[in-house]
């Protein structure tokens, strides 16, 4: 089947093309997280700062757990930017509050891991499901970071029956060869209106400008796994692999899960 695709080349790309769509403005604040497409595009600017409590508590336990089987073999520095913050000095108004981990060349492929995901979720899950689901997402990114990996972020979001045959958006998230702001991706990782917003705007203007065709989900393209190469595939929760646990309601088993299938901590 055919897969139409609308590519971004950055988060800020998509962004600044969600600013000149038409709305979508079905469902609640409690289902979308926002009120209304604008304050979605505010949030997506300036970051989703009112999830760190639910996406702190995720990470820390995850983290904690994570550390018992995973050897770090480097310390990692603090800076004014970073991967994550660390909240204690963050406290004591100290500007070098960030943490910031070390990551190889670019010039040494085998270390650059690439992730296609799809952070979406149909109707019946709850925002904070996809709020923990978010947390689950940015550990993983996070101690993929502390391993040493370069990563290359892509997001989409399958569907058919907005378009003929699957359309989705194709967002390069992040780069390979910097440092991957988690922090900074949180709002396109996680937030229910990153989909129920954004995204769903991109598919309203794609399909004549209905609120209602927003079609139904599917599992990620092979096509678009073979596009960007990608080692990580994280699929909506509907179309999870057998054995994959529930990332929102089981997250520490889900990063471990993940990690074990790239041979990075053992059985």
């Amino acid at each position: 089947m055919d897969t139409m695709i609308d590519r971004f080349d950055s988060l800020a790309e998509f962004v600044g093309y969600a600013e000149n769509m038409a709305p979508y403005d079905s469902g609640d604040d409690h289902w979308a997280g926002t009120p209304n497409h604008d304050a979605a595009l505010r949030l997506a600017k300036d970051g989703w700062h009112e999830a760190r409590p639910i996406v702190d508590a995720t990470r820390t336990l995850v983290m904690d757990k994570v550390s018992e089987v995973v050897d770090f073999t480097f310390v990692p520095t603090m800076d004014v930017a970073g991967a994550a913050v660390d909240m204690g000095i963050f406290m004591t108004g100290h500007p070098e509050c960030m943490i910031a981990f070390p990551t190889e060349p670019e010039d040494k492929p085998e270390k650059v891991l690439r992730v296609l995901m799809d952070p979406g979720a149909s109707a019946r899950y709850a925002a904070d499901w996809m709020a923990r689901r978010g947390g689950a997402v940015a550990a993983l990114l996070e101690v993929l970071q502390m391993l040493g990996h370069s990563l290359e972020i892509h997001i989409v979001s399958p569907v058919r029956g907005v378009t003929a045959g699957i359309h989705t958006p194709l967002i390069a998230a992040h780069k390979a060869g910097t440092v991957c702001d988690i922090d900074a991706l949180m709002f396109a990782c996680g937030h229910p209106s990153m989909l129920r917003r954004m995204i769903f705007a991109l598919r309203k203007e794609r399909n004549g400008g209905s609120d209602w065709a927003m079609g139904s989900t599917v599992a990620i393209p092979q096509d678009l796994a073979d596009e960007v190469d990608a080692q990580i595939i994280v699929n909506r929760d509907e179309h999870r692999l057998e054995g994959e646990p529930d990332a929102g309601n089981h997250p520490t088993e889900w990063v471990l899960w993940h990690l074990k299938r790239l041979g990075l901590v053992g059985e």
